[in-house]
């Protein structure tokens, strides 16, 4: 018989939302395997998990925990919430992308862990919302499959489905930050073309300074129009991952189409598709991009050309150096070799037709003359031009700048004697600011800051201390009266 059973009490529930509903905040929910048929309102900080909690859906796996629903199948109301181990299913018919989500994150929350599921068949796989620098959230080790809407229309009916993983401005609350997207395989084998398929991670707020600090990281992704398409955003890191078998010929795989800007593009495989490997322009938003980084990647076989971008909708240099062209006399394009081409210029819009690099740089040398082993990325480099200030007697703000490394995050490090160190906070890879609170006035405090990958960290930034002054609290005015009003003053 299938069952819910909240940990540390022995009641049993026939149905995930019964088990909810009558869950403390902070329980753990555990799950039988089967199917349930529901949507689950997860309205309380929970974690809930199926029976194959903790195991990699990559991965073969046993009896799963099935949560089936014709519409949204979790919509997560609440904070810190953990989804972990089920398969989640809906219904990929023509019912409207903003009621078909396998997992519905509202907007303006933050903390949400979606780990180790099976996320298919449903309109679009995750809706994403995230509104803390310091609370993440983490999106890992589950398998994003076929989430398709039939008569999907993103440019009639501003439709969104067919995405593995999607937000704007609406979805997110208006602001979104601190996303990790780590270790998925993500595809759609159902795509047809047209307007029925966009990126298969879209990041598509429609006006700026809506999304900072997204970092995707070691994902396997395939089969779709793009694999990601991005908007409006500052601060993403795009590390790691295998991007093949896109079809989108005139626009790209990995697709920024206005108002992008640090975007740090290091140890992907990027090969096998239509269109430009790389490609930036402003033809989804206005505004330029900038602050590209596009290092030790492995370019290649993508209908000839690696990276593009439009000269007029692209500031400064792009850097684009220690990669993989497919030839070891580097790229041709703007180079004089046979690899995949670089083109620093192409035509506006959609169309990637190079015309040469009039107005626009690429720098591309040195190059690496053979495949790149994208799996052995090495440790960051350290931040520098670390600062503290005091900002009130219990508060410290900290600045620094992140370079383009290969960190996916970095550790705030504080300390009261300036030798042993504990991490305070985790934060985003190209965040560059911190407030630190609930400290003791007078007391001296060192900080320093540690970029962190899986093959391990950095050194450590040069260390700061500050201390916090020990103000004495205001006493209160006393004796107020009012005094000489008339129909355009008052007297205090």
């Amino acid at each position: 018989m299938m069952a819910a059973h909240i940990v540390g009490s022995t009641t049993v529930y026939s149905t995930i939302q019964a088990a909810v509903n009558a869950a403390p905040s902070g329980a753990t929910i555990n799950v039988d395997a089967g199917t349930y048929d529901e949507t689950v309102d997860v309205n309380k900080t929970l974690t809930i998990r199926g029976a194959e909690a903790g195991v990699d859906a990559r991965n073969k796996r046993g009896s799963e925990s099935i949560v089936y629903a014709t519409q949204t199948v979790f919509y997560v109301t609440a904070n810190d919430c953990t989804i972990d181990g089920f398969t989640i299913e809906g219904d990929d018919a023509d019912i409207g992308a903003a009621q078909g989500a396998g997992v519905l994150m509202a907007p303006s929350i933050q903390g949400t862990h979606v780990l180790n599921n099976i996320i298919q068949s449903n309109v679009t796989g995750i809706y994403l919302s995230n509104d803390s620098n310091t609370d993440a959230c983490i999106i890992q080790h589950n398998l994003i499959q076929n989430n398709f809407e039939a008569n999907n229309n993103w440019q009639t009916k501003q439709e969104n489905g067919s995405r593995g993983i999607y937000t704007d401005g609406t979805v997110s609350g208006g602001y979104l930050t601190n996303v990790l997207i780590d270790a998925n395989h993500i595809a759609n084998s159902n795509f047809s073309g047209g307007d029925e398929d966009e990126g298969i991670i879209a990041l598509q707020a429609l006006t700026a300074g809506k999304q900072f600090n997204i970092t995707i990281t070691n994902n396997y992704l395939s089969q779709e129009s793009k694999a990601i398409l991005a908007t409006n955003v500052t601060n993403l890191t795009f590390m790691g991952n295998t991007v093949t078998g896109f079809n989108d010929g005139s626009s790209g795989p990995v697709r920024f189409e206005g108002n992008a800007n640090v975007v740090n593009i290091q140890y992907n495989s990027i090969y096998g598709n239509s269109g430009p490997g790389v490609a930036a322009d402003s033809s989804g938003v206005s505004g330029d991009s900038s602050g590209f980084v596009v290092n030790n990647n492995n370019i290649y076989s993508n209908d000839g050309i690696g990276v593009l971008t439009i000269a007029n909708e692209y500031d400064g240099a792009l850097i684009a150096v220690g990669d993989w062209w497919g030839s070891s006399t580097g790229p041709s394009g703007d180079g004089k070799g046979s690899g995949q081409a670089v083109w620093a210029n192409g035509n506006s819009g959609h169309g990637v037709s190079p015309s040469g690099a009039a107005g626009g740089t690429v720098t591309f040398t040195p190059w690496a003359t053979a495949l790149i082993n994208i799996a052995n990325i090495p440790v960051p480099a350290a931040a520098t031009g670390l600062t503290a200030v005091a900002a009130s007697s219990t508060t410290v703000n900290l600045a620094w700048t992140a370079p383009m490394s290969t960190a996916n995050s970095q550790l705030i490090q504080r300390s009261t004697d300036g030798v042993t160190f504990t991490t305070v906070a985790t934060v985003p890879p190209l965040l560059n600011s911190f407030t630190d609170s609930g400290l003791t006035s007078g007391q001296k405090y060192y900080y320093r800051i540690v970029g962190s990958n899986a093959t391990g960290t950095s050194t450590p930034s040069s260390s700061v201390n500050v201390t916090p002054p020990a103000y004495a609290p205001p006493v209160a005015p006393t004796g107020l009266t009012v005094t000489g009003v008339t129909a355009s003053t008052v007297g205090l």
